[in-house]
């Protein structure tokens, strides 16, 4: 009955986008040129799924109310996503250029010192679950603050994936988490990042990475940021299952309160006071 039918995939394309309407009208497969700022204010979030490569050319989308692609197995690049507002989510995972992502995210900004409320269980400043991909040059300075939740400003959990070259500065409140990632797990490497902020815990974090689950390695990261908690924290990592390779990380602190303290496998750390 179904011999004579041909299934087609969708046929790429390259899309100019230079204004908010444009963005509801892509399709996952297309390459797209953003070719002006862009306000989302009112607007839902554009793109539930996205494979193709989403190319901001340095430009800024502002007031989104969501993440920009829900799920991403594709590329985003060169933009800044300014005054986001993710508050109150319906998503277990909450992102604000993705909610997960297999893909690629280069040079991408995200910017909003209002206070965010996040709700759920894991959120990140680029994205929320990154797995098997990378995420490099990206910039987060962010508020947030939730009694229960897992966050990373870069990523809230991360699993074989490369982060590299990021820079953080949050103010953050939550019950666990880390400036750059909330947990890192199997065969993820945190390099070349540096960190500033306020970050306290209830639980476990770090002010780089709150939790390691599997080999893991954090190489090269410098923070300057104040960490407080109530129960297992530290300067560059919180607290590891199993081993982590920590190299040259510097981690300086003008106001570091903890109940307990774990660093686990640890090479080249150094810890000053200013």
């Amino acid at each position: 009955v179904y011999a004579d039918i041909e299934v087609k995939s969708p046929k790429e394309k390259t899309v100019s986008v230079t204004e908010a309407d444009d963005l509801h009208t892509i399709n996952p497969h297309d390459t797209v040129q953003l070719q002006n700022d862009i306000n989302m204010s009112g607007q839902s979030s554009p793109l539930y799924m996205f494979t193709g490569d989403f190319n901001g050319n340095g430009h800024t989308i502002s007031n989104i109310t969501g993440p920009l692609v829900g799920f991403l197995s594709g590329t985003v690049s060169d933009l800044t996503i300014s005054n986001p507002n993710i508050t109150k989510s319906v998503e277990l995972y909450s992102g604000v250029v993705s909610n997960k992502s297999t893909g690629r995210i280069d040079n991408v900004t995200v910017q909003n010192k209002t206070e965010s409320i996040l709700y759920k269980d894991k959120f990140g400043g680029i994205t929320a679950e990154q797995r098997n991909g990378k995420i490099t040059g990206c910039s987060v300075s962010l508020n947030a603050n939730s009694s229960r939740t897992l966050v990373g400003g870069v990523c809230g959990d991360a699993y074989k994936s490369d982060i590299k070259n990021c820079t953080v500065d949050m103010n953050l409140t939550t019950e666990s988490g880390g400036g750059v990632v909330g947990k890192l797990r199997k065969e993820c490497t945190v390099s070349n990042c540096t960190i500033e902020g306020t970050y306290y815990y209830t639980e476990v974090g770090s002010s780089c990475v709150g939790h390691t689950n599997g080999v893991g390695k954090i190489r090269d990261c410098t923070s300057s940021s104040t960490v407080q908690g109530d129960k297992t924290i530290g300067g560059i990592l919180g607290k590891s299952n199993e081993k982590t390779i920590i190299q040259n990380c510097e981690y300086k602190y003008s106001n570091y309160h903890i109940k307990r303290h774990w660093w686990w496998n640890c090479w080249n750390i150094k810890i000053w006071s200013n």
